[in-house]
C-alpha cells in the first residue's frame, strides 16, 4: 500500500532487493536517499531522517489526522483521492479536541548505529572479567548465562565523553557515557538503543546514550498478549521465563507514551496486561493516563516486590504469574 502511495506523488521507487526499494524522497528530494521496506509499509529517508509507516506518511505527507489516516488505511488506493483534498484547516477543525495522538519513534542514524556497534564489541569482552555485574544478572535479575550471552550485554568499566561527531550527532560538547552495564537493543539485526546501568547509589541509576532510539524493548515471542513493564531487565526476565506466553515490551519509564508502532501493536493484541513498578509514579499513571487512553488494559499486580525481578527475587514463578493474569481475563471476558 505505501508503494503504490508513494507512487501517487510522481515519484517511480527501485526496488534494491526482496520487498526494499529506494527512490527520491517526497520531501527534500535527492535520488535514492529514501528507502522503502515494502512487505512492512514503512520508511526512512537518511537525509531529513523522516519515517514512520502508511499512517504516519498520510498524516505528514497529506496533511491528515492520525483517526483519518487511520480510517483510509485499508481501503483501495483510489479512494484515498476524496481524503485528499480535504484543507489542511477542514482536517483540523474535525479533530476532537484535547484527544492524544501517537508520533513516529525517533531512530538514530546509521553512524550512531555504526559507531554502538563498535562500543558494544569493546564492552562484551570486558563483561565476563566483573563479577559485580554477572552477579547483578544473575543474582538479582534471575538471567542465566545463555540469556546474558544472547541479550549481548556488555560492561563499561570507567565513564567516558564522546564527541558527537563520532555518534552522527550535531554539537561539539563532548556527552557523558557513564561506566556500568550496557544494556543493548536490535531492531532488525541493527543496534538502536543502548542504555547503561549504573552500579552506584546516586541517581540517574539508568542512563541513555545520547542519540538512543527513544521507542521501547520487545521481547518474547507472542503479541497475541502484551505484558507492559518499565524495565529492560524485567523484559528479558520476562521472555526468558515465559517468551511463548506473551510480548513483552520494556516502556524504559512510567510515563513512555506509545508510538505509532507500539499503538499499532497494542490495538492488534488479543490482551494487554499493565504492570508498571509498584511505586508512585507507576500507580498514578496506571490509574490516570494508561486508564483514560487505554480502558481495555488489565493491571498485572506484582505479587511481590516492587517489579517482576523483585517477584522472583522472592520467589514467585513469573511463568505461573502470566498465566493467571491471562486466565484470569480469559474467564472475565
Amino acid at each position: 500500500m505505501l508503494l503504490e502511495l508513494i507512487h501517487q506523488t510522481g515519484i517511480v521507487p527501485k526496488k534494491a532487493s526482496q520487498a526494499v526499494y529506494h527512490s527520491a524522497c517526497p520531501w527534500c528530494g535527492g535520488k535514492d536517499r529514501f528507502t522503502i521496506w515494502g512487505e512492512e509499509n514503512r520508511y526512512w529517508c537518511r537525509q531529513c531522517q523522516r519515517s514512520g509507516d502508511t499512517i504516519q506518511f498520510l498524516r505528514d505527507f497529506h496533511g491528515m489526522s492520525f483517526p483519518q489516516a487511520a480510517e483510509v488505511v485499508g481501503k483501495p488506493v483510489e479512494r484515498f483521492r476524496s481524503s485528499f483534498n480535504s484543507s489542511p484547516a477542514q482536517q483540523e477543525k474535525s479533530k476532537p479536541l484535547h484527544q492524544w495522538m501517537p508520533h513516529p519513534a525517533e531512530l538514530p542514524s546509521v553512524t550512531w548505529c555504526q559507531t554502538a556497534e563498535r562500543f558494544l564489541n569493546s564492552t562484551k569482552k570486558k563483561l565476563p572479567t566483573n563479577l559485580e555485574a554477572i552477579h547483578f544478572l544473575q543474582a538479582q535479575k534471575g538471567l542465566t548465562l545463555t540469556t546474558i550471552q544472547t541479550t549481548e550485554f556488555g560492561y563499561n568499566p570507567k565513564d567516558r565523553y564522546a564527541r558527537p561527531k563520532t555518534w552522527g550527532l550535531e554539537g561539539s560538547k563532548r556527552f557523558w557515557i557513564p561506566a556500568g552495564l550496557v544494556i543493548p537493543y536490535r531492531k532488525e539485526g541493527q543496534i538502536i538503543k543502548i542504555r547503561i546501568r549504573r552500579f552506584v547509589t546516586e541517581e540517574p541509576r539508568y542512563v541513555a546514550i545520547k542519540g538512543t532510539g527513544t521507542l521501547p524493548s520487545w521481547y518474547g515471542r507472542n503479541p497475541q498478549h502484551v505484558v507492559l513493564v518499565e524495565s529492560d531487565l524485567d523484559a528479558i526476565l520476562l521472555a526468558q521465563e515465559a517468551g511463548d506466553l506473551a510480548l513483552y515490551v520494556a516502556l524504559g519509564s512510567a510515563t513512555y507514551r506509545p508510538d505509532i508502532e507500539t499503538m499499532g501493536l497494542l490495538q492488534q493484541a488479543q490482551r494487554v496486561f499493565l504492570a508498571l513498578d509498584v511505586d508512585e509514579a507507576g500507580k498514578r499513571e496506571t490509574q490516570t493516563w494508561w486508564a483514560k487512553h487505554f480502558p481495555y488494559a488489565q493491571p498485572l499486580s506484582i505479587q511481590s516486590g516492587k517489579d517482576p525481578s523483585d517477584a522472583w527475587g522472592h520467589g514467585i514463578s513469573l511463568r505461573d504469574w502470566v498465566l493467571q493474569g491471562i486466565r484470569n481475563t480469559h474467564d472475565a471476558g
